[in-house]
């Protein structure tokens, strides 16, 4: 490592941290040891640029420097400013709230009615938070109701629920389903009153089925549009 000597003689605050200069880290080792690297994607994806360098390839990378800063006692928001080389982040509720409309100005007062209704049925007060259909799975899903105070943990706590993926002002690592969603076992019930009208749309395109016994139209029904309660 020719080149370590002259860049410790033009940095010789590092010298103390040649280690990182000689095998940059990887982000799974800074991970294990700085597990609030978590919340930091930018970070991890740039883990391997270099921050300064002697022109030939060589030199402290992002995420060397942030453990630089740790090793000196940096909390973990100093460090990643540092490491990213810009101001950090405000998040807060404020922020994440702030130049959101209001979904009933994007979907229209009668589908915001329609939701406040069925999210009431469900026992969901509205006055302290607001409904995001960006994380509905369904129509007035009651955990889409996000409340004002710890928006972005509830975000998070959904998506890393349902292993979707998330980025931006929460940011979640995306996961295969733990069931397969299209196995007949994991499909939603068909209500009753559905059964019933399927089962009239059936035999009114084919009369002849008035043969068979409700419990076969039934089977018919279930098996082409979901199984049965």
């Amino acid at each position: 490592m020719d080149w370590l000597e002259p860049f410790l003689k033009i940095h010789p605050h590092l010298r103390a941290h040649v280690d990182l200069l000689a095998v940059p880290p990887d982000a799974a080792e800074a991970l294990a040891k700085y597990p609030q690297l978590e919340r930091e994607p930018d970070l991890l994806e740039r883990a391997n640029r270099l921050v300064c360098h002697n022109g030939q390839g060589h030199g402290l990378t992002v995420l060397a420097l942030y453990m630089v800063s740790r090793r000196k006692r940096s909390s973990h928001t100093f460090a990643a400013m540092a490491a990213m080389q810009q101001s950090a982040r405000v998040n807060t509720n404020d922020t994440f709230w702030s130049g959101r409309k209001h979904f009933s100005q994007v979907y229209g007062e009668t589908y915001a009615n329609d939701i406040k209704k069925k999210l009431a049925a469900q026992g969901v007060n509205m006055m302290a938070g607001e409904y995001m259909p960006e994380i509905a799975r369904y129509r007035g899903d009651p955990e889409a109701y996000v409340p004002f105070s710890g928006a972005r943990d509830h975000i998070r706590k959904v998506c890393e629920k349902r292993g979707w993926a998330c980025e931006g002002a929460v940011n979640v690592k995306g996961r295969e389903p733990e069931k397969d969603p299209h196995a007949p076992e994991n499909g939603v019930a068909l209500a009753e009153d559905l059964v019933v009208k399927k089962a009239g749309e059936i035999i009114t395109k084919n009369p002849e089925l008035k043969r068979k016994t409700k419990g076969e139209i039934r089977q018919m029904v279930t098996e082409k549009h979901g199984r049965q309660k």
